[in-house]
Protein backbone atom coordinates (compact mmCIF):
# COMPACT_ATOMS: atom_id res chain seq x y z
CA UNK A 1 0.00 0.00 0.00
CA UNK A 2 1.75 3.19 -0.66
CA UNK A 3 2.24 6.07 1.64
CA UNK A 4 -0.77 8.07 0.46
CA UNK A 5 -2.97 5.31 1.25
CA UNK A 6 -1.69 4.76 4.74
CA UNK A 7 -1.64 8.60 5.18
CA UNK A 8 -5.17 9.42 3.38
CA UNK A 9 -7.60 11.24 5.12
CA UNK A 10 -10.94 10.26 6.58
CA UNK A 11 -13.73 9.92 3.95
CA UNK A 12 -16.91 9.07 5.26
CA UNK A 13 -17.45 11.65 7.87
CA UNK A 14 -20.02 13.24 5.84
CA UNK A 15 -19.57 16.85 7.65
CA UNK A 16 -21.07 19.81 7.02
CA UNK A 17 -18.74 22.53 6.01
CA UNK A 18 -18.14 25.20 3.33
CA UNK A 19 -14.81 26.60 1.59
CA UNK A 20 -17.22 30.20 0.79
CA UNK A 21 -16.40 29.15 -2.67
CA UNK A 22 -18.26 32.07 -4.70
CA UNK A 23 -20.37 30.96 -7.60
CA UNK A 24 -18.69 31.16 -11.17
CA UNK A 25 -20.30 31.18 -14.97
CA UNK A 26 -19.78 28.32 -16.93
CA UNK A 27 -17.08 30.26 -19.04
CA UNK A 28 -14.96 30.19 -15.93
CA UNK A 29 -15.01 26.36 -15.63
CA UNK A 30 -12.23 24.07 -16.90
CA UNK A 31 -11.63 20.51 -16.86
CA UNK A 32 -8.44 18.82 -15.70
CA UNK A 33 -8.06 15.15 -16.71
CA UNK A 34 -6.06 13.14 -14.42
CA UNK A 35 -4.47 10.10 -15.95
CA UNK A 36 -1.24 9.26 -13.15
CA UNK A 37 -1.30 7.69 -10.35
CA UNK A 38 0.56 10.17 -9.01
CA UNK A 39 -1.88 13.25 -9.62
CA UNK A 40 -4.58 10.48 -8.26
CA UNK A 41 -2.71 10.48 -4.95
CA UNK A 42 -2.47 14.47 -4.67
CA UNK A 43 -5.70 14.60 -5.21
CA UNK A 44 -6.53 12.63 -1.67
CA UNK A 45 -7.41 16.17 0.72
CA UNK A 46 -9.73 17.60 -2.01
CA UNK A 47 -11.40 14.28 -2.39
CA UNK A 48 -12.10 13.76 1.37
CA UNK A 49 -13.54 17.33 1.31
CA UNK A 50 -15.78 16.97 -1.17
CA UNK A 51 -17.11 13.92 0.20
CA UNK A 52 -17.33 15.44 3.22
CA UNK A 53 -19.53 17.93 1.56
CA UNK A 54 -22.08 15.24 -0.16
CA UNK A 55 -24.76 13.92 1.92
CA UNK A 56 -25.49 11.05 -0.66
CA UNK A 57 -21.71 10.16 -0.77
CA UNK A 58 -20.44 6.90 1.21
CA UNK A 59 -18.40 3.79 0.81
CA UNK A 60 -17.92 3.70 -2.46
CA UNK A 61 -17.11 7.03 -3.31
CA UNK A 62 -14.64 7.39 -0.46
CA UNK A 63 -11.01 8.22 -1.53
CA UNK A 64 -9.91 5.17 -0.26
CA UNK A 65 -12.47 2.40 -2.07
CA UNK A 66 -11.68 3.93 -5.28
CA UNK A 67 -7.75 3.96 -4.76
CA UNK A 68 -7.33 0.45 -3.19
CA UNK A 69 -9.76 -0.29 -6.30
CA UNK A 70 -7.15 1.26 -8.74
CA UNK A 71 -4.63 -0.22 -7.25
CA UNK A 72 -5.96 -3.75 -7.66
CA UNK A 73 -7.41 -3.96 -10.50
CA UNK A 74 -6.19 -0.78 -12.57
CA UNK A 75 -4.05 -3.09 -15.05
CA UNK A 76 -7.73 -3.04 -16.76
CA UNK A 77 -7.55 0.33 -18.38
CA UNK A 78 -6.39 3.60 -17.87
CA UNK A 79 -7.33 6.37 -15.63
CA UNK A 80 -9.52 9.56 -16.92
CA UNK A 81 -10.90 11.00 -13.43
CA UNK A 82 -11.88 14.22 -14.39
CA UNK A 83 -11.33 17.39 -11.82
CA UNK A 84 -13.63 20.49 -12.70
CA UNK A 85 -11.74 23.57 -11.17
CA UNK A 86 -12.85 27.52 -11.01
CA UNK A 87 -9.70 29.43 -11.07
CA UNK A 88 -8.01 27.67 -7.66
CA UNK A 89 -10.71 25.72 -6.40
CA UNK A 90 -11.62 22.08 -7.02
CA UNK A 91 -15.59 21.85 -7.28
CA UNK A 92 -16.00 19.08 -8.83
CA UNK A 93 -14.47 15.25 -9.07
CA UNK A 94 -15.39 12.06 -11.67
CA UNK A 95 -13.81 9.36 -10.67
CA UNK A 96 -13.92 6.87 -14.03
CA UNK A 97 -11.11 4.87 -16.03
CA UNK A 98 -11.38 4.47 -20.00
CA UNK A 99 -10.74 1.38 -20.98
CA UNK A 100 -11.07 -1.17 -25.02
CA UNK A 101 -14.02 -3.59 -24.41
CA UNK A 102 -16.18 -5.83 -26.50
CA UNK A 103 -19.62 -5.66 -26.74
CA UNK A 104 -21.05 -8.55 -27.10
CA UNK A 105 -17.60 -10.05 -27.98
CA UNK A 106 -17.74 -8.30 -31.84
CA UNK A 107 -18.09 -4.64 -31.05
CA UNK A 108 -14.82 -2.99 -29.84
CA UNK A 109 -15.29 0.71 -28.02
CA UNK A 110 -13.34 2.87 -25.69
CA UNK A 111 -15.00 2.64 -22.81
CA UNK A 112 -15.08 5.32 -19.57
CA UNK A 113 -16.39 4.10 -16.63
CA UNK A 114 -16.80 4.53 -12.93
CA UNK A 115 -13.46 3.36 -10.78
CA UNK A 116 -14.61 0.57 -8.87
CA UNK A 117 -16.87 -1.11 -11.52
CA UNK A 118 -15.96 -3.40 -14.62
CA UNK A 119 -13.73 -5.89 -12.39
CA UNK A 120 -15.16 -8.73 -10.41
CA UNK A 121 -16.50 -5.89 -7.61
CA UNK A 122 -20.05 -4.04 -7.26
CA UNK A 123 -20.32 -1.21 -5.72
CA UNK A 124 -23.62 1.05 -5.04
CA UNK A 125 -24.63 4.36 -5.66
CA UNK A 126 -22.11 6.03 -7.74
CA UNK A 127 -21.45 9.40 -7.97
CA UNK A 128 -19.85 12.60 -9.13
CA UNK A 129 -18.70 14.46 -5.80
CA UNK A 130 -19.50 18.19 -6.27
CA UNK A 131 -19.62 21.02 -4.10
CA UNK A 132 -23.47 21.65 -3.29
CA UNK A 133 -23.22 25.42 -4.42
CA UNK A 134 -21.67 24.43 -7.42
CA UNK A 135 -23.20 20.95 -8.39
CA UNK A 136 -24.87 21.88 -11.96
CA UNK A 137 -22.18 23.70 -13.37
CA UNK A 138 -20.00 20.72 -12.07
CA UNK A 139 -21.96 18.00 -13.24
CA UNK A 140 -22.70 19.82 -16.60
CA UNK A 141 -19.00 20.29 -17.54
CA UNK A 142 -18.38 16.73 -16.52
CA UNK A 143 -20.98 15.76 -19.50
CA UNK A 144 -19.58 17.76 -21.42
CA UNK A 145 -16.21 16.49 -21.51
CA UNK A 146 -17.36 13.35 -21.88
CA UNK A 147 -19.09 13.52 -24.55
CA UNK A 148 -17.10 16.04 -26.34
CA UNK A 149 -14.18 13.58 -26.17
CA UNK A 150 -12.68 12.39 -29.39
CA UNK A 151 -11.25 9.19 -27.85
CA UNK A 152 -13.81 7.79 -26.20
CA UNK A 153 -16.98 5.56 -28.23
CA UNK A 154 -18.75 4.67 -25.17
CA UNK A 155 -20.15 5.49 -22.00
CA UNK A 156 -21.27 2.98 -19.50
CA UNK A 157 -21.60 3.98 -16.15
CA UNK A 158 -23.66 1.96 -13.30
CA UNK A 159 -25.27 2.33 -10.10
CA UNK A 160 -26.33 5.76 -10.07
CA UNK A 161 -29.62 7.21 -8.98
CA UNK A 162 -32.35 7.85 -12.20
CA UNK A 163 -33.54 11.28 -9.94
CA UNK A 164 -29.87 12.77 -10.12
CA UNK A 165 -28.44 15.67 -12.01
CA UNK A 166 -25.83 13.37 -13.07
CA UNK A 167 -28.54 11.28 -14.97
CA UNK A 168 -30.07 13.62 -16.54
CA UNK A 169 -27.33 15.99 -17.54
CA UNK A 170 -26.14 12.50 -18.81
CA UNK A 171 -29.36 12.16 -21.21
CA UNK A 172 -28.83 16.12 -21.91
CA UNK A 173 -25.62 15.81 -22.98
CA UNK A 174 -26.19 12.56 -25.20
CA UNK A 175 -28.80 14.41 -27.54
CA UNK A 176 -26.70 17.92 -27.51
CA UNK A 177 -23.25 15.61 -28.92
CA UNK A 178 -25.98 13.89 -31.11
CA UNK A 179 -25.02 10.65 -29.38
CA UNK A 180 -27.54 7.42 -29.17
CA UNK A 181 -30.66 7.02 -26.39
CA UNK A 182 -29.28 4.81 -23.52
CA UNK A 183 -29.10 1.35 -22.97
CA UNK A 184 -30.83 1.51 -19.50
CA UNK A 185 -31.03 -1.27 -16.64
CA UNK A 186 -32.67 -0.65 -13.28
CA UNK A 187 -31.80 -2.23 -9.96
CA UNK A 188 -33.39 -2.14 -6.72
CA UNK A 189 -32.03 -3.58 -2.98
CA UNK A 190 -33.43 -2.82 -0.02
CA UNK A 191 -32.57 -0.01 2.60
CA UNK A 192 -34.71 1.71 5.68
CA UNK A 193 -33.83 3.83 8.31
CA UNK A 194 -32.79 3.01 11.96
CA UNK A 195 -34.19 4.11 15.02
CA UNK A 196 -31.96 5.67 18.09
CA UNK A 197 -31.84 2.60 20.52
CA UNK A 198 -32.14 -0.75 20.24
CA UNK A 199 -35.70 -1.16 22.42
CA UNK A 200 -36.79 0.71 19.34
CA UNK A 201 -35.36 -1.08 16.62
CA UNK A 202 -36.79 -4.39 18.31
CA UNK A 203 -40.48 -2.88 18.55
CA UNK A 204 -39.94 -1.88 14.60
CA UNK A 205 -39.78 -5.50 14.22
CA UNK A 206 -42.53 -7.68 12.71
CA UNK A 207 -43.97 -9.81 15.98
CA UNK A 208 -42.69 -13.17 14.49
CA UNK A 209 -39.28 -11.25 13.91
CA UNK A 210 -39.04 -10.48 17.26
CA UNK A 211 -40.01 -14.09 18.58
CA UNK A 212 -37.10 -15.02 16.29
CA UNK A 213 -34.64 -13.25 17.94
CA UNK A 214 -35.64 -13.76 21.34
CA UNK A 215 -35.66 -17.86 20.26
CA UNK A 216 -32.55 -17.62 18.46
CA UNK A 217 -30.16 -16.06 20.81
CA UNK A 218 -31.82 -18.35 23.46
CA UNK A 219 -30.86 -21.90 21.30
CA UNK A 220 -27.62 -19.84 20.73
CA UNK A 221 -26.66 -19.77 24.35
CA UNK A 222 -27.55 -23.25 25.25
CA UNK A 223 -24.98 -24.13 22.68
CA UNK A 224 -21.91 -23.81 24.38
CA UNK A 225 -19.43 -21.46 25.21
CA UNK A 226 -20.13 -18.53 23.42
CA UNK A 227 -17.86 -15.19 22.47
CA UNK A 228 -18.33 -12.33 19.97
CA UNK A 229 -15.84 -9.95 18.67
CA UNK A 230 -15.70 -7.03 16.19
CA UNK A 231 -12.02 -7.04 14.86
CA UNK A 232 -9.99 -4.55 16.33
CA UNK A 233 -6.49 -4.80 15.10
CA UNK A 234 -4.38 -6.02 12.24
CA UNK A 235 -4.06 -9.46 13.24
CA UNK A 236 -7.56 -10.07 14.14
CA UNK A 237 -8.49 -8.83 10.44
CA UNK A 238 -6.33 -11.36 9.18
CA UNK A 239 -7.82 -14.16 11.35
CA UNK A 240 -11.82 -13.20 10.26
CA UNK A 241 -10.74 -12.24 6.70
CA UNK A 242 -9.38 -15.81 6.49
CA UNK A 243 -12.70 -17.39 8.43
CA UNK A 244 -14.85 -15.96 6.29
CA UNK A 245 -13.34 -16.95 3.08
CA UNK A 246 -13.47 -20.48 4.27
CA UNK A 247 -17.05 -20.34 5.64
CA UNK A 248 -18.16 -18.99 2.75
CA UNK A 249 -16.43 -21.28 0.03
CA UNK A 250 -17.46 -24.13 3.07
CA UNK A 251 -20.50 -23.07 2.40
CA UNK A 252 -21.45 -22.62 -1.32
CA UNK A 253 -19.52 -25.74 -2.07
CA UNK A 254 -22.89 -27.86 -2.20
CA UNK A 255 -24.72 -24.79 -4.13
CA UNK A 256 -22.39 -25.03 -7.34
CA UNK A 257 -20.31 -22.17 -5.82
CA UNK A 258 -20.23 -17.93 -5.36
CA UNK A 259 -18.34 -15.50 -7.09
CA UNK A 260 -17.26 -14.18 -3.81
CA UNK A 261 -13.56 -14.39 -3.17
CA UNK A 262 -13.29 -16.53 -5.80
CA UNK A 263 -10.17 -14.36 -7.45
CA UNK A 264 -6.68 -14.11 -5.81
CA UNK A 265 -7.50 -10.17 -7.02
CA UNK A 266 -10.66 -9.99 -5.15
CA UNK A 267 -9.50 -11.51 -1.77
CA UNK A 268 -6.27 -9.60 -1.72
CA UNK A 269 -8.63 -6.13 -2.36
CA UNK A 270 -11.07 -6.68 0.33
CA UNK A 271 -8.54 -7.72 2.70
CA UNK A 272 -6.84 -4.22 2.35
CA UNK A 273 -10.12 -2.59 2.05
CA UNK A 274 -11.04 -3.80 5.57
CA UNK A 275 -7.58 -2.52 7.13
CA UNK A 276 -8.57 0.95 5.32
CA UNK A 277 -11.95 1.06 6.79
CA UNK A 278 -10.26 -0.06 10.18
CA UNK A 279 -8.38 2.97 9.78
CA UNK A 280 -10.96 4.88 9.68
CA UNK A 281 -13.27 3.81 12.34
CA UNK A 282 -15.45 2.31 9.78
CA UNK A 283 -15.33 -1.70 9.47
CA UNK A 284 -17.71 -3.63 11.37
CA UNK A 285 -16.33 -7.31 10.78
CA UNK A 286 -18.05 -9.35 13.79
CA UNK A 287 -17.05 -12.77 14.52
CA UNK A 288 -18.96 -15.67 16.50
CA UNK A 289 -17.30 -18.70 18.00
CA UNK A 290 -18.84 -21.90 19.64
CA UNK A 291 -16.53 -23.44 22.30
CA UNK A 292 -13.48 -21.83 20.75
CA UNK A 293 -14.47 -22.43 16.89
CA UNK A 294 -15.53 -19.62 14.94
CA UNK A 295 -18.85 -20.90 12.94
CA UNK A 296 -19.67 -17.45 11.65
CA UNK A 297 -18.19 -14.18 10.75
CA UNK A 298 -20.22 -11.00 9.36
CA UNK A 299 -18.60 -8.26 6.94
CA UNK A 300 -20.31 -5.02 7.04
CA UNK A 301 -18.86 -0.69 6.90
CA UNK A 302 -20.43 2.03 8.95
CA UNK A 303 -19.92 5.06 6.80
CA UNK A 304 -21.38 7.90 7.48
CA UNK A 305 -24.00 7.00 9.59
CA UNK A 306 -25.03 3.80 7.20
CA UNK A 307 -24.27 0.46 8.22
CA UNK A 308 -23.87 -1.60 4.94
CA UNK A 309 -24.29 -5.46 4.61
CA UNK A 310 -21.49 -6.94 2.89
CA UNK A 311 -20.91 -10.43 3.19
CA UNK A 312 -21.81 -13.31 5.50
CA UNK A 313 -20.24 -16.27 5.82
CA UNK A 314 -21.27 -19.32 8.38
CA UNK A 315 -20.36 -23.05 9.11
CA UNK A 316 -23.26 -25.52 7.02
CA UNK A 317 -23.34 -27.66 9.94
CA UNK A 318 -24.46 -24.69 12.51
CA UNK A 319 -27.37 -23.66 10.67
CA UNK A 320 -29.66 -25.00 12.41
CA UNK A 321 -28.47 -22.04 14.58
CA UNK A 322 -29.51 -19.38 12.43
CA UNK A 323 -26.18 -18.24 12.81
CA UNK A 324 -26.61 -15.54 9.71
CA UNK A 325 -29.54 -13.83 11.63
CA UNK A 326 -28.06 -14.00 14.70
CA UNK A 327 -25.07 -12.28 13.16
CA UNK A 328 -26.91 -9.57 11.42
CA UNK A 329 -29.03 -9.06 14.69
CA UNK A 330 -25.83 -8.16 17.01
CA UNK A 331 -24.24 -6.25 13.96
CA UNK A 332 -27.11 -4.31 13.91
CA UNK A 333 -27.71 -3.72 17.94
CA UNK A 334 -23.66 -2.45 18.00
CA UNK A 335 -24.18 -0.16 15.10
CA UNK A 336 -27.71 1.79 16.68
CA UNK A 337 -25.00 1.81 19.34
CA UNK A 338 -22.40 3.67 17.53
CA UNK A 339 -25.18 5.80 15.53
CA UNK A 340 -26.27 4.28 12.97
CA UNK A 341 -29.26 5.38 11.18
CA UNK A 342 -29.30 3.80 7.96
CA UNK A 343 -29.12 0.38 6.80
CA UNK A 344 -28.40 -0.29 3.71
CA UNK A 345 -28.95 -4.03 2.65
CA UNK A 346 -27.08 -3.56 -0.81
CA UNK A 347 -27.27 -6.18 -4.15
CA UNK A 348 -28.66 -9.36 -4.00
CA UNK A 349 -32.56 -9.98 -3.83
CA UNK A 350 -32.84 -12.43 -0.45
CA UNK A 351 -36.02 -13.16 1.11
CA UNK A 352 -34.16 -12.97 4.56
CA UNK A 353 -33.06 -9.23 4.13
CA UNK A 354 -37.40 -8.11 4.52
CA UNK A 355 -36.83 -8.95 7.80
CA UNK A 356 -34.51 -5.85 8.46
CA UNK A 357 -35.38 -3.81 5.57
CA UNK A 358 -38.67 -2.57 4.14
CA UNK A 359 -37.60 0.28 1.47
CA UNK A 360 -36.60 0.08 -1.88
CA UNK A 361 -34.20 1.88 -3.59
CA UNK A 362 -33.51 2.05 -7.01
CA UNK A 363 -30.32 2.83 -9.32
CA UNK A 364 -30.24 2.78 -13.17
CA UNK A 365 -27.10 1.43 -15.50
CA UNK A 366 -26.82 3.66 -18.27
CA UNK A 367 -24.75 3.03 -21.87
CA UNK A 368 -24.32 5.26 -24.41
CA UNK A 369 -22.58 4.56 -27.46
CA UNK A 370 -21.37 6.88 -30.28
CA UNK A 371 -22.46 4.79 -33.01
CA UNK A 372 -26.35 3.95 -33.68
CA UNK A 373 -25.39 0.97 -36.31
CA UNK A 374 -23.53 -0.41 -33.06
CA UNK A 375 -26.29 0.21 -30.48
CA UNK A 376 -28.96 -1.27 -32.40
CA UNK A 377 -26.88 -4.34 -32.68
CA UNK A 378 -26.48 -4.12 -28.83
CA UNK A 379 -30.40 -3.67 -28.22
CA UNK A 380 -30.95 -6.87 -31.25
CA UNK A 381 -28.71 -9.38 -29.43
CA UNK A 382 -30.57 -8.19 -26.25
CA UNK A 383 -33.97 -9.06 -27.39
CA UNK A 384 -32.83 -12.06 -27.59
CA UNK A 385 -30.57 -13.17 -25.47
CA UNK A 386 -31.30 -10.90 -22.23
CA UNK A 387 -29.24 -7.78 -20.55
Amino acid sequence: MSSAETNKPKGCTNQSITNGIEAYPQSDISIQVITTESEFDALSKDWAHLHGLNANAGLFNSWYWNRLWWQHYGQSGSLYILVVRTQEHIIGIAPFYQSVTRRMKLIKTNTVQFIGSGGDTSPDDLIVLCHPDHETAAIRAVCQQLFSAPTLTCIRLSDIDEASQLYQSLLESAKAARWSAPLQKLQYRLVDSLPATIDQFVKKLSRNARKQRKRRRAKLMRAGDISMNFANTTEEIDDAFAALVSLHQKRFSTKGGSDAFRTDSYRRFHLDLMKSAHQQDELKLLTLAINGNVVGVEYAFLCGGKLSFFQTGFDPQSQHLSIGHLLMMFTIDQAILDGADTIDLLKGNYDYKKTYAKQTKSTVNVEFMKSRLALSFVKLVIAVRGW
